[in-house]
């Protein structure tokens, strides 16, 4: 789930800080902030392509989604 709503918030426009920013946010309510930089923080960056293998992972389609 957290993959699609990632990809979705990426496809909405927004910057690689600013969905740290978004994420971080919701997290942090029950995390501190180590745990959300060692736990989450990669994810998020590897859908942005900065880690990993570098891909530039793009949204789900609505029939993806749905199926």
């Amino acid at each position: 789930m957290r993959l699609q709503l990632g990809l979705f918030i990426k496809g909405l426009g927004l910057t690689l800080d600013e969905t740290i920013l978004f994420w971080k946010n919701e997290f942090m309510k029950k995390m501190d902030n180590d745990k959300f930089e060692k736990h989450y923080a990669y994810n998020i960056r590897h859908m942005f392509g900065k880690e990993g293998k570098l891909a530039d992972y793009k949204p789900w389609s609505c029939n993806k989604v749905i199926n």
